[in-house]
């Protein structure tokens, strides 16, 4: 508030405050004092509710002098709208039946400055909606009736949810679960299933060069074929129609392969992998047996290659011996038949050691030509020490190795050495000289390349990590007409960081570039490179993907040109039922160019239920065969699972179950287990088990289910024995249990004695038996005593004197009751102090003196 001062002499001025109801004041009027002919100004700061009703409140402010109010004035304060409702759950149903009304209590609180009015809805509640209003800084308890319907075999988890709903409020959901259990529980494994996949895709193919369409079926059996899961079956066919194309997962093929235990008998088309040395991925038509015996492991396989013409067949196999449980070793043959009518054959051995902090594997090969012998040697092993970690991988093989590698070197090493939480350094050296015989569908192979660097990570926190490196890198095509040849020298500096919903790497540096393919004096020139690669996390099923690679180089041209590729992919997914995926990609650097590269993709995966799925594809791409050329390829599949009945459980029969009650008429929501199932009692107390394998079960019920003041009279589990076809009938009551409580009293004797001598009562056990059932309980410090949950019969109780009758005299120590459903049974024990007595014997004593 300002005044303004007109006199010519200083004022001694005061203010009041009159305040709404509820809001206070946190400092006195500061009142600034001016001169005459200045403006007076009064502060002050004032505390507001925070649910205080929205609307205009009336604030009045009183300037007084010499104790006499001279001003008045009123103020309006205009008080914001706050929206805010609460919901919580306070009570809900432990059990469900499938067909019965269950409800749901939720508290809603407004806890704004608004009187609201909402709807209020859930799923399982029959379309019905309330509406209400609920003013401000008050509550209403709701409760939601819920019914649900269905054919449930098994207890099955199910979802609701209160939808809260108003005009100036957001939505609110809140989900909760609850178990709905089946009256009549059935079996799923009574039949034994084979499970067949059938997939039919349609492709359709455009370039330069041609325009193709073809379908291809896949029709795979894969599962055991017993019920004891000994004998396993996997057949299959691959079949195309319309145009062939050699694309890899297109090719036509049929296999069957059966498995006992462990042994194995493949026939048909099947890509053969023998060891790293001798034979990868090689599609060929033949088959193969593996066989375990003991610590012995037998392998034997022949196939005709079906990309690889210059080898007409191949044979070969390997024995196995595994010792001891961290070490094996293994003596393998590969003998090739080639076009040329020359034959090789290629010895290996190969051993394994692992321990918890190494592990090992060494091969050693040859080759038998003629006279000439080649050989082939490989070296991986791992190890952690302390605060290093050693990873090594070596190969070599000489020139006419007849091998899945041939005039090959790879050298790869790495040592990590772990300073603290913070600081770690990483050495590694990466020669890779590998000539490979893929099959002839396979594109072309990655080029040559050497790298070796050293990197310092700092790592401040989780978050955050920080790393420079030094390094050398060289790459060569292995194109028979070299488009690239270069090496550089570097240094790198790399920062990520991560966040719960993104995480973003920066990585930049400068590098030292020669490009062999051009002039000696032009060759090296100072190179700069940077690249930014985020994840974002819009939601939890949406997920962004950029990447942006610069760089200022000469490695594949004689001067220095700017370098731009970026791209980015967006991915959703709806649970486990549709997935869908875009992506893009402007272009790829030449030393990529020996792959598949996609400039643009988009696919989608649906799942109708886990028997039916559809899925799609759109590609726009080239291959390393034809870097010019663009495809377009298009792909719609469709799969179909199938699970065919192969055989049926006919050792089965059921189990009925009725509960009586003579004194609790709510026999309903009591849940019966047996074997893993669960059956839950109708309005009548009826369950029932269908398809029980026959032979003894036992029969429990969850005792959270029992209500309150009930128990079931039999003795729980109930041994149940069911017959081949047979309707077992099982007849169990429901009671109100009895207790025996009671009290022991104890009589001190009237000696005059030491308190050292005086006995207390202590702790003691009570004994309640039935026949051979007993139980036992400790009284408290009130010498009180309590058995619940106890059936009607007779019983025999007594106090476990055993040690104490020495001390303790007790009297009528058990006794023989008889207690009736539902009663409290009172018993009283005595329990007295025996008197202490002195022995007088004729005996003489003789002291002697300590002088």
């Amino acid at each position: 508030m300002e005044l303004t001062n007109s006199l010519s002499k200083n004022l001694s001025i005061e203010a009041e405050w009159i305040l709404p109801e509820n809001w206070r004041l946190i400092t006195k009027p500061s009142i600034n004092k001016k001169k005459e002919t200045k403006n007076i100004r009064i502060f002050s700061i004032i505390s507001v509710p925070v649910n205080f009703r929205s609307g205009i409140s009336k604030l009045i402010i009183k300037v007084k002098h010499n104790n006499k109010t001279f001003k008045t004035k009123e103020i309006n304060v205009k008080i914001k709208e706050l929206h805010k409702i609460e919901v919580n759950l306070v009570e809900k149903p432990n059990f469900v039946r499938a067909g019965k009304k269950f409800f749901y209590k939720y508290l809603i609180e407004n806890k704004g400055n608004t009187e609201e009015k909402i709807n209020i809805e859930s799923r399982f509640s029959e379309g019905k909606t309330e509406s209400f209003d609920i003013p401000v800084s008050s509550s209403k308890m709701v409760s939601l009736e819920q019914y649900i319907e269905g054919d449930f075999t098994k207890p099955t988890t199910k979802l609701t949810d209160i939808i809260v709903t108003g005009k100036n409020i957001d939505t609110i959901s809140k989900i909760n679960s609850f178990t709905v259990y089946p009256n009549t529980s059935s079996r799923n494994d009574l039949y034994f299933y084979y499970p067949v996949t059938t997939v039919v895709n349609y492709t359709f193919l455009k370039n330069e060069v041609k325009k193709s369409q073809f379908l291809l079926y896949n029709v795979n059996g894969n599962g055991f074929l017993d019920i004891k899961k000994k004998h396993h079956l996997n057949i299959g066919t691959i079949r195309a129609g319309g145009d062939k194309s050699t694309r890899y997962e297109n090719l036509e093929r049929n296999w069957i392969k059966y498995k006992y235990k462990k042994n194995e008998l493949y026939l048909g088309d099947f890509s053969f992998n023998f060891t790293r040395l001798l034979e990868q991925n090689r599609l060929g038509r033949g088959g193969y047996s593996k066989l375990y015996f003991k610590k012995f492991h037998f392998a034997f396989f022949y196939n005709t290659p079906l990309f690889f013409k210059e080898v007409k067949n191949q044979l070969g196999g390997y024995m196995k011996l595994n010792p001891f449980n961290n070490y094996n070793t293994s003596f393998g043959i590969l003998n090739r038949v080639y076009d040329n009518t020359k034959t090789t054959t290629t010895l290996n051995i190969t051993q394994s050691y692992k321990n918890a902090f190494s592990s090992l594997y060494l091969e050693t090969a040859m080759t038998m030509l003629g006279k000439k012998k080649r050989i082939g040697l490989q070296f991986t092993g791992k190890a952690k020490l302390n605060n290093y970690e050693i990873l090594s991988d070596i190969l070599y093989t000489s020139p006419e190795f007849d091998g899945y590698f041939y005039n090959s070197s790879n050298i790869f090493t790495s040592i990590k050495k772990t300073f603290s939480k913070r600081f770690i350094l990483v050495n590694e050296i990466n020669y890779n000289f590998l000539n490979p015989r893929p099959d002839e569908i396979i594109e072309q192979i990655a080029p040559f390349n050497q790298r070796y660097f050293s990197r310092l990570y700092f790592v401040p926190n989780r978050g955050h990590r920080h790393s420079i490196e030094l390094g050398y890198l060289s790459v060569k095509d292995r194109s028979k007409k070299i488009k690239f040849n270069f090496y550089e020298y570097l240094l790198n500096y790399q920062y990520k960081i991560k966040k719960n919903n993104f995480s973003l790497a920066l990585d930049n540096g400068i590098r030292l570039s020669t490009n062999n393919l051009v002039s000696s004096d032009e060759k090296r020139k100072t190179s700069l490179q940077s690249s930014i690669l985020g994840v974002y996390f819009i939601t939890n099923n949406l997920i962004l993907n950029t990447n942006v690679q610069y760089s200022n180089t000469n490695r594949y041209s004689q001067s220095k040109r700017n370098l731009l590729f970026y791209g980015g992919s967006l991915n959703y997914k709806i649970k486990n039922s549709w997935d869908l995926a875009i992506g893009f990609r402007n272009d790829y650097e030449l030393s990529e160019q020996y792959k598949r590269r996609s400039l643009f993709n988009l696919t989608g995966k649906f799942k109708f239920n886990k028997n039916h799925h559809l899925n799609f594809a759109g590609n726009i791409g080239s291959s390393s065969l034809n870097t010019n050329s663009k495809d377009f390829l298009l792909s719609i599949g469709y799969r179909l699972n199938l699970n065919i009945p192969i055989s049926k459980n006919k050792n089965i029969g059921d189990i009925s179950g009725f509960l009586n009650s003579k004194s609790i008429n709510d026999r309903s929501g009591i849940i019966f287990n047996l074997d893993g199932y669960s059956s839950i009692t109708d309005d009548k107390g009826n369950f029932k088990f269908k398809d029980i394998t026959t032979g003894k079960h036992y029969l429990s019920v969850d005792q959270s289910s029992l209500k309150f003041n009930s128990m079931i009279n039999e003795d729980i589990p109930l041994e149940v024995t069911v017959n081949k076809k047979e309707e077992k009938q099982v007849k169990l009551s429901l009671i109100k249990p009895s207790k025996i409580g009671g009290k022991i009293t104890f009589k001190k004797n009237n000696q005059t004695q030491a308190s050292l001598f005086k006995n207390k009562l202590p702790q003691l056990i009570i004994k309640l038996a039935q026949d051979d059932k007993i139980k036992y309980t400790l009284t408290n410090n009130k010498n009180e005593f309590l058995f619940s949950q106890i059936k009607p019969g007779k019983y025999k109780i007594g106090i476990v004197s055993k040690n104490y009758e020495k001390k303790f005299t007790f009297s009528n120590n058990h006794r023989l009751i008889t207690v009736n459903e539902g009663e409290i049974k009172e018993i009283v024990f005595s329990v007295s102090e025996k008197l202490r007595r002195l022995k007088m014997q004729n005996k003489k004593f003789k002291l002697k003196s300590s002088n």
